[in-house]
This record gives C-alpha cells, sequence and structure tokens, in this order.
C-alpha cells in the first residue's frame, strides 16, 4: 500500500523529463586537469541511501547508488572491485524496465557469496536481491551477464582454477553445466604440463562460443582454449613464449580470437606483451600486433574492429582502432585518442590516471550503426598526490572513429571515479586493484564501477547514466515505461462520474498517458501527472468494464495496465 508522501512523490512526476542531463566535451590538447575528489567534496553530494545524485560541475551527470555499508553485516569494506572493463556487472536490459547487477564480496566483511541487486531503470529504485547461495567462496571475479539472456549470469572460475563453466539465473536460481574439461577427449599436453584447468573466460554474442585461458595443474598458463557449444569442440592456442601468455577473449560474432601475450616477434627476454589475432573460420590465419605498434594494451572488443590502449606511447598517449580483417592491423591503428606527451607525462614524469581500460560492450555490428558513430567508455584514477593531468581520475567515452586529425579529436567528461589509489584497502589491495576498470551495459545506456571515496576502509558501487543525447547517433531507446493505475480500484463499483488517475514512469522522456475503456481510446495522450480523465459512467452498460492505462515514451514504446470495474 502507497504512503501518502510516496504518493505524493509519484503524482509529483519521478519520471525524467528529458534525456539524462550533464557531460562535457573536452579536447584532447586541453590541458585542464581533475585531481581525485576528497572525502569532504564526495561528502556534499553523494547521498546515504540507494539513490540517485547528481555529479558537480563539470559533469552534471546523474548517479545511481548501488551498494550500502549494510550489505555488509560486520563492516562496510567487504564491497570489492568490479573486475575488469570487459566482463558486464550489468544485464542486457533492452526493452526491459529491469536490470540485475551483480556485485563481488570478500570474507573480510563478514560474509561470503556475489551480492545480486535490480535496478528499476524508469523509477529509479534499487533493491538488494541477496546473495548467491552457490559457490559462495567466489568473489565474481570473471563473471559477465550474458548478452543473449538478460537474467544469466555466466560464472567463470575464478583466476585459472576451474574445470567447470557454469550459469546462473538471477530470476530462478537455477545452475547449469556449460562445459567441462572432462569432456575434452585429446586435452592438450605441452611439454610436461597437460590442460587441468580454466578461467579468464568470454563468450559471443550467442553464448555458442566460449574463449578461456588453460592451465595446468600448478595453474601456470599454457594457451588460450575455445569450445563450440553446437560442435563440441574443443580447440586450443598454445601460448607463443613459455611463460608470456596473458588472456584471451572471442569477439561478439564469434569470429575472431584476440590474444595479448609475450613473443618471440617482440625481443628476447624481458618482453612487454603483444597481441596476437587469429581468424576462427578461416584456420590457419592470424596475425601479430606488436607492442611498439600498439599492441598489448587494454582492449575492448567490437563485431570486425577493437580498440586499444597504447602502453608503448609510441604517439604520445593514445587509444587506437584496429581492424580485424586486415592482416597487419594497419601497423600502428587508427588512433582515436591521442593526449599529448606533454599534458599527461609534465615534467617527464608520467601518472597512471589517465584513460586506459576501454569498455565497449555496447559494440554494434556496422550494419546497424557505423563504427564511427559508436562509442567507448574508459576510467582512471590516482592518487591525491600525483600532478593531475587531464582526462585522470574520471569516467570519459569517446568515438570509435579511427583516423580522425588530433586536432579534432574530444572526449566526453562523464563523472568523477571518486578512487583515490593511495588508500589501499578500500577496494583492493594494490593500487592496480584500485583502477575502477569501469564497464558499460550493453545497452550503452550506463557504465558502472566501485569506489573507495577516498578512505581505505570503504567500497561501494554506483553507476552513471550517460548523457546520451551529447552523441550524435545515441544507442536507441527500447526500454519501455510502466504505468500504474491509482483509482478505481480493482473491481470496484461505480457509477455517474469516475476519475481515472493513472501514474507513470520512463527512464529517459515520457510523452504522457492515453485512458482506454474495453479496448476503445477516451480522451487524447494526457501529457503531464496526474493523468487524470473523467469518464461518464453513464454512457456505459451495467456490468464488467476493462479500463486501460497506457503508457508512451518520446520514443513510441508502450505499455499497459488495465482494472476490471463494475457499472450498476
Amino acid at each position: 500500500m502507497k504512503t501518502l508522501a510516496t504518493l505524493l512523490f509519484l503524482l509529483s512526476g519521478s519520471v525524467f523529463a528529458s534525456t539524462p542531463p550533464g557531460g562535457t566535451w573536452q579536447a584532447v590538447s586541453a590541458t585542464t586537469a581533475y585531481a581525485p575528489l576528497t572525502s569532504t567534496a564526495i561528502a556534499a553530494f553523494w547521498p546515504s541511501t540507494r539513490t540517485t545524485f547528481t555529479f558537480p560541475a563539470p559533469w552534471n551527470t546523474t548517479g545511481v547508488r548501488i551498494t550500502l555499508p549494510s550489505d555488509c553485516p560486520s563492516s562496510d569494506n567487504c564491497i570489492m572491485n568490479l573486475g575488469y572493463a570487459y566482463w558486464a556487472n550489468m544485464s542486457n536490459s533492452a526493452g526491459s524496465p529491469y536490470m540485475y547487477i551483480f556485485v563481488g564480496r570478500n570474507a573480510d566483511g563478514g560474509v561470503n557469496g556475489v551480492g545480486i541487486y535490480k535496478y528499476n531503470k524508469d523509477r529509479d529504485i534499487v533493491t538488494y536481491e541477496g546473495a548467491m547461495t552457490i559457490n559462495t567462496s567466489n568473489s565474481g571475479e570473471g563473471w559477465f551477464f550474458s548478452r543473449n539472456d538478460p537474467d544469466t549470469i555466466i560464472m567463470a572460475p575464478p583466476g585459472k582454477v576451474g574445470t567447470t563453466l557454469q550459469s546462473y539465473n538471477v530470476v530462478t536460481g537455477q545452475t547449469n553445466n556449460l562445459f567441462s574439461l572432462s569432456n575434452w577427449t585429446n586435452i592438450p599436453t605441452v611439454g610436461a604440463s597437460t590442460g587441468a584447468m580454466f578461467g579468464q573466460c568470454s563468450a559471443n554474442l550467442y553464448d555458442t562460443i566460449y574463449a578461456c585461458t588453460l592451465a595446468d595443474a600448478s595453474f601456470t598458463a599454457m594457451g588460450c582454449m575455445t569450445y563450440n557449444t553446437k560442435s563440441q569442440e574443443f580447440r586450443f592456442f598454445q601460448q607463443a613464449s613459455p611463460g608470456g601468455f596473458d588472456e584471451c577473449a572471442i569477439s561478439p560474432d564469434g569470429r575472431y580470437l584476440l590474444v595479448d601475450e609475450v613473443t618471440p616477434q617482440t625481443c628476447s627476454s624481458g618482453c612487454d606483451e603483444d597481441t596476437i589475432v587469429y581468424d576462427l573460420q578461416e584456420p590457419g590465419r592470424s596475425y601479430i600486433i606488436n607492442n611498439k605498434y600498439g599492441g598489448g594494451g587494454h582492449y575492448a572488443i567490437g563485431y570486425g574492429w577493437y580498440v586499444q590502449s597504447d602502453n608503448w606511447n609510441l604517439s604520445n598517449s593514445a587509444v587506437r582502432l584496429f581492424d580485424f580483417s586486415d592482416p597487419h592491423g594497419s601497423k600502428s591503428g587508427k588512433d582515436i585518442i591521442e593526449i599529448p606527451y606533454a599534458n599527461i607525462c609534465p615534467g617527464g614524469t608520467c601518472y597512471a590516471s589517465i584513460p586506459q581500460h576501454p569498455s565497449w560492450l555496447n559494440a554494434k555490428p556496422g550494419s546497424e550503426m557505423p563504427v564511427s558513430d559508436q562509442y567507448v567508455c574508459d576510467s582512471s584514477a590516482g592518487t591525491s598526490s600525483d600532478t593531475p593531468v587531464p582526462f585522470g581520475n574520471q569516467i570519459s567515452c569517446y568515438y570509435t572513429s579511427g583516423g580522425v586529425a588530433q586536432a579534432n579529436q574530444k572526449v566526453l567528461l562523464v563523472a568523477p571515479t571518486m578512487m583515490n589509489t593511495a588508500k589501499i584497502g578500500g577496494c583492493g589491495s594494490s593500487s592496480y586493484d584500485l583502477q575502477p576498470k569501469a564497464n558499460i551495459d550493453y545497452t550503452g545506456h550506463y557504465v558502472i564501477w566501485a569506489a573507495n571515496l577516498d578512505s581505505s576502509t570503504n567500497c561501494q558501487v554506483m553507476l552513471v547514466k550517460l548523457p546520451i543525447s551529447q552523441f550524435s547517433n545515441p544507442p536507441p531507446d527500447v526500454t519501455p515505461p510502466q504505468a500504474s493505475i491509482l483509482t478505481p480500484a480493482p473491481a470496484a463499483t461505480v457509477s455517474g462520474t469516475e476519475s481515472l488517475t493513472a501514474d507513470a514512469w520512463d527512464n529517459i522522456s515520457l510523452n504522457g498517458v492515453q485512458w482506454y475503456v474495453d479496448g476503445a481510446k477516451v480522451g487524447s495522450v494526457i501529457t503531464s501527472a496526474p493523468y487524470t480523465y473523467s469518464l461518464s459512467i453513464t454512457s456505459l452498460a451495467s456490468g464488467p468494464h476493462t479500463i486501460s492505462a497506457m503508457a508512451i515514451d518520446s520514443a513510441g514504446n508502450e505499455s499497459s495496465l488495465s482494472t476490471i470495474v463494475v457499472v450498476k
């Protein structure tokens, strides 16, 4: 039952009047820099409950707090960082007003088990659904929501210590085994090592092809394995140099396998990582992007393309776009952003708080949207003692339009990350743990990350609503609005003139509510709350009738709710 206060809040209009606000474009050549926010600055806007809030200028975007200290019975430090930018902590909520979120937790806070949260995007209501009762010793690292099934988490083994890949349905609680190494008849042997476990997994769009790191019984990586659920075929891609393998991932179309590892082509010892690309549809076809040409950095994979942060700095600090079909990767790829060296390495000292963890889970095939119109989002964090650098310590987004002249490159500043990497203990045990590694959701509307809020004893999770109107070709709005009939009550007996009143919400912009009686429109669309229409009952025959309220948003999405009334 709604309280009077709740009803007044709903009727006052809890819906967004327009696309989520905020965001500031900044040229890559800009010298404006941002230090980590202090705990005092954060306290001025950080809410104490699971609710929305507004990041201060220059961001002015809308955030949503997900976790609370009460989620951790013994302390407020059981929340863990969210893993990596390529593992989706948010479900694919396209076409639904609801999004599920999973958050890893550790035993330091008195709890084990991954926490499940449900976010009503239309009404900005977050509920804690509780901890998973299976795999309670697992932190959730390496897990990800399926692109294909919005209710399913793919539970990859942590690190490289598992033998079975499982899925978990957050609604039903059902667990399924996807594949097991025990089904691999001729499991690979390299030297004295035999494949015994795996981890660090990824999947294609339809969850039919998986790629994981294969390791031996001593947890030493041997290379990359793939599994095709349709053909039930395992394949193995042996590491190029002993001890040099890092990780691998499959493209969403299932065609390309991307591997980061040390290769003999770079140097003989003390080498950094390169990137090897395998074409799974053309066996034997592969090529290497050497580290000095942009390979080996943190990557995000799209359809036919991938972006990679350049940790060699051959061309200042760049994030580059590579074409999978190019056998040479255009040598060093095409710059997406290229931040001038002098701006990020003042006095010759370089800082880690620049964007270097791109997330492109919202990637689309080129047939749906040109790659030049798509965007990735990135994250960064540093310490309060670092010299602030441009684009540091924040969530930022930029187009995947490779080859744009540096003078025309720009970055959208979205939100401060509120992470101080000197405050070890809050969100992790090392400065690298404390890099946010935020991930964007599959719809391209939200970015999620964990932050220590400038504290060594705290870690909380939040998301930011991307100001998608800032993009030239924003992702489509396919989330339907929601409607609720306030009067008349179900099965009410009515006569004379009856006031029909509804409430409605939408995640972006609501056009209004249209009333129906027995399937026929009555009146016109009502565009402001309360959505009330005075219905003359005298024209209706005695007996039951169906009253319906249809909510309509600015993109044309609709949803309706009906109730039965009885005319005397």
